[in-house]
C-alpha cells in the first residue's frame, strides 16, 4: 500500500489526479481516500452519489464536467 501511495503522489506531481468519494461507501472507508489525498496535490471530493458505485455523479454529468475540465 505505501508503494501505491508513493506511487499516486507522483502521479499527482506530474498531471491532475481527481479521486470522487462518497462518504457512504460501504465497500472502500473514505478515510483511505482521505489519507491518501493528504499531503499530496491530489483533489479529493467528497461527494454524495450513491455510495460505492458513484452512479449518481455520472447522472448529473460531473465525471464528464470534471474530465473536460482537466483537458481545458
Amino acid at each position: 500500500l505505501a508503494r501505491t501511495k508513493a506511487a499516486l503522489h507522483a502521479a499527482a506531481g506530474r498531471a491532475p489526479l481527481v479521486i470522487f468519494h462518497d462518504p457512504s461507501d460501504d465497500v472502500v472507508p473514505h478515510a483511505d481516500s482521505v489519507d491518501l489525498a493528504r499531503g499530496s496535490s491530489i483533489d479529493l471530493r467528497s461527494v454524495d452519489a450513491g455510495g460505492h458505485r458513484l452512479l449518481d455523479l455520472l447522472e448529473r454529468g460531473e465525471l464528464t464536467e470534471t474530465i473536460h475540465g482537466l483537458l481545458s
